[in-house]
């Protein structure tokens, strides 16, 4: 054995431990064993190695950047997936904040793919504060939002942010990725539909 095949055995442990190594067309290897999948009545297959693929239905796989909606069938906008960021962001422009019913909301505005003007009015669900070098920092609302990703659709708590200049109007971070067990090929771009028929 090579030394770069070694290290490469090293660094594939941990994963081989989780369960979860990715193959190159993006499903994901199981360390089970054949009579373990036959009886978690799932569709066994198997790869030209031998080893056990998990369905599909265990993870989805997601380019770095995708199209994503506002729900089921709500509007689209394009999306970065971020990994570095724990909470999901939309561009929000003419944030307000008011009360009803004694609790406080937010309305804000943003735009879809196609320059489609849109309006929300969602409760704010917590404020966070975003720090920068050149200032002392600044409170943004955080509300929740449905969330149609790679045909899975799930409530994300979204935290408003003016996104103006930046290539992107959303921001997917991790808990949205962990909540909806999607997997990141860095390698795709705009490869998941964004049609949902399925809840996280």
């Amino acid at each position: 054995m090579s030394m770069s095949q070694l290290q490469f055995s090293l660094l594939m442990l941990p994963l081989l431990a989780a369960g979860l190594v990715a193959c190159g067309d993006g499903s994901q290897i199981g360390h089970e064993t054949e009579g373990e999948a036959e009886e978690s009545g799932e569709p066994l297959d198997i790869d030209g190695d031998g080893a056990i693929v998990k369905p599909s239905s265990y993870l989805t796989v997601v380019g770095r950047v995708e199209n994503v909606r506002l729900g089921p069938n709500g509007p689209q906008l394009k999306a970065k997936i971020d990994t570095g960021a724990l909470s999901s962001s939309i561009d929000a422009q003419n944030i307000e904040r008011f009360e009803r019913d004694g609790d406080e909301w937010v309305r804000f505005d943003t735009k879809s793919n196609g320059g489609e003007a849109l309006s929300f009015e969602r409760p704010v669900v917590d404020t966070v504060r975003i720090k920068s070098a050149s200032s002392e920092g600044q409170e943004r609302p955080v509300v929740e939002m449905p969330l149609c990703i790679a045909g899975i659709v799930q409530t994300v708590r979204v935290t408003l942010a003016d996104r103006t200049g930046l290539n992107y109007r959303f921001l997917v971070g991790r808990q949205a990725l962990e909540k909806g067990n999607l997997l990141i090929n860095v390698k795709q771009a705009f490869s998941a539909e964004p049609r949902c028929d399925r809840e996280a």
